[in-house]
C-alpha cells in the first residue's frame, strides 16, 4: 500500500476554540534508543527487510487524547502513522513520510523499529523510534548510492499526557519532493474519513498547531514548509489548566500568573512539602510551606513545568 488511508485535508481553524494541546518547540541533543525491543523479523512485510509491516505495541499504560483512552498503538499503514486499539481511532504521526529499510540495498546498514517502556508505574515513558530510516521512492525506484534517511522519536508520558515528536540526523535528497506532515489525530472514523488532526503548519523551525477537520487533497497541501532540523523537538501538553490528579479534588491549586515570565504564587491550605519538575520527572526546585508559596522561576528556562503537592495534586506551570 503506497499512499495513506487519509486521502487528503483541509485545513480548518477552530475559530475562537481553544485547542486541546499547546505546542512547544524545543531543541535538544537526539537520544537514539539503545536497549529498546526492535520490530521482530516476523513482523517485516519482506523477507529482506520492511516496507510497510503491521504490528502492534503495548504502551505499558493507558494514555488519554483528548477524551479516547488506550493503551496500545497499530503500524498498519505506510510512514509513521499508528492508530489506537478503539473506535473511533486516535493516533500519532510523527512524520508522513513513506519510509522503508535501507537494509534491502544495504544489509550492513539495516534500518530499525524499536521501542520501550521506562520508569515506575505512575511515572512511566513509552519511546518509540525509526532509526536510519530510508525512503520507499528511493529504496524501491532504484539503487541509491546513497540512500536518503531519517531519525525519528515519539515519547508518551504517562504521568502528564504530554507527547513529544523528536527529530534526529537526517539527509533528504532531491528524489524525495513530497512535503512532510507531523499530527496528532484527535479521532478518525474509517467508514465515513472523518475525524480531526492536530497539526503544526508552517516554518518547522516555529510553526503554529491548526486542527484540521476536512479531507481533500493532502499530498497536494504543504504543512511543513521543511524537515525539522537535528534536535528539533515537537512537544505537545494538554491544555488544562490542571492535570487528572486534581481532577474532582475538592481544594484545586490557584496559580498565578500563568503563564509566568518569572514570578508565580501557587495557593493552597495547610503545610505541605512541594516540588517543580519537568514533564520527565526531573526536579528542578524542592521545599516545604505553609498556606502557599511564592516562587522564582527565572532562573528556569522558558518551558512547562509541573507543580506537585505531597498529597497527590499537581499543577501545570507555562515559563515564557
Amino acid at each position: 500500500m503506497k499512499y495513506l488511508l487519509l486521502p487528503a485535508l483541509l485545513i480548518s481553524l477552530a475559530s475562537g476554540a481553544q485547542l486541546p494541546y499547546n505546542l512547544e518547540v524545543l531543541n535538544q541533543p537526539y537520544s537514539p534508543l539503545v536497549d529498546a525491543a526492535p520490530l521482530e523479523f516476523d513482523s517485516y512485510d519482506y523477507v529482506d527487510g520492511w516496507d510497510d509491516p503491521e504490528f502492534s505495541v503495548s504502551l505499558g499504560f493507558e494514555l488519554d487524547l483528548d477524551g479516547i483512552a488506550f493503551d496500545q498503538l497499530f503500524q498498519t499503514a505506510t510512514g509513521t502513522l499508528l492508530f489506537s486499539n478503539t473506535t473511533p481511532f486516535a493516533g500519532l504521526i510523527p512524520i508522513s513520510y513513506d519510509l522503508a529499510d535501507i537494509g534491502f540495498i544495504d544489509p550492513k546498514t539495516p534500518s530499525l523499529i524499536r521501542w520501550e517502556t521506562t520508569g515506575d508505574p505512575g511515572n512511566q515513558v513509552f519511546s518509540m523510534e525509526w532509526a536510519h530510516a530510508g525512503f520507499y521512492e528511493e529504496i524501491f525506484a532504484g539503487d541509491p548510492a546513497s540512500p536518503s534517511y531519517v531519525n525519528v522519536q515519539m515519547r508518551v508520558f504517562e504521568a502528564t499526557g504530554v507527547i513529544e515528536y523528536h527529530y534526529g540526523p537526517s539527509d533528504i535528497g532531491p528524489a524525495i519532493t513530497e512535503p512532510t506532515w507531523a499530527a496528532l489525530v484527535l479521532s478518525f472514523d474509517y467508514d465515513y474519513y472523518a475525524g480531526s488532526f492536530l497539526m503544526p503548519i508552517g516554518d518547522p523551525d516555529s510553526p503554529e498547531l491548526t486542527l484540521v477537520t476536512d479531507f481533500y487533497d493532502l499530498y497536494y497541501e504543504e504543512f511543513l514548509t521543511g524537515y525539522p532540523e537535528d534536535g528539533t523537538v515537537y512537544r505537545f501538553t494538554p491544555n488544562a489548566q490542571t492535570l487528572r490528579v486534581e481532577e474532582g479534588l475538592a481544594h484545586p491549586l490557584g496559580v498565578w500568573p500563568n503563564p509566568t515570565s518569572g514570578g508565580v504564587r501557587i495557593d493552597f491550605e495547610g503545610g505541605h512539602d512541594w516540588a517543580i519538575t519537568d514533564a520527565m520527572g526531573r526536579e528542578f526546585m524542592t521545599g516545604s510551606a505553609q498556606e502557599g508559596v511564592q516562587l522564582d522561576l527565572e532562573p528556569l528556562e522558558a518551558g512547562t513545568y509541573l507543580f506537585h503537592l505531597d498529597d497527590g495534586r499537581v499543577v501545570r506551570i507555562v515559563r515564557h
